[in-house]
């Protein structure tokens, strides 16, 4: 891979990190509101930008109901009422979440 090539996918995943927090932000999402279906599709379509996942899309919160999808998503970015372990495997529970979908969250919060 030339470096050019690497140092622009890195360029693109670094902004994609960058949108995602900031929706996560200004939606207020950490402190209780819930993401907008328009919000988390925005956030599967950045995500894709890490690795290419046809499991990133709305099906994710039909599948499993969007209130309980953006609940368990949050625990899973920010819980302390748990361990780590215990919040993946939770998440984990989802219909359509396996190990690369999961990943793909967590670097998407991770900065």
């Amino acid at each position: 891979m030339k470096s050019d090539v690497a140092s622009e996918w890195k360029d693109r995943e670094d902004k994609a990190e960058e949108e995602i927090h900031e929706i996560l932000n200004k939606s207020g999402f950490e402190k209780g509101t819930d993401l907008t279906s328009n919000e988390l599709d925005t956030i599967f379509h950045l995500m894709r930008n890490f690795s290419a996942n046809r499991a990133l899309s709305n099906l994710l919160y039909k599948w499993n109901n969007l209130e309980e999808f953006n609940k368990q998503l949050r625990k899973l970015f920010y819980g302390e009422d748990s361990e780590f372990v215990k919040r993946v495997d939770e998440f984990f529970q989802f219909r359509g979440v396996g190990e690369q979908t999961l990943s793909q969250f967590l670097l998407a919060l991770d900065s």
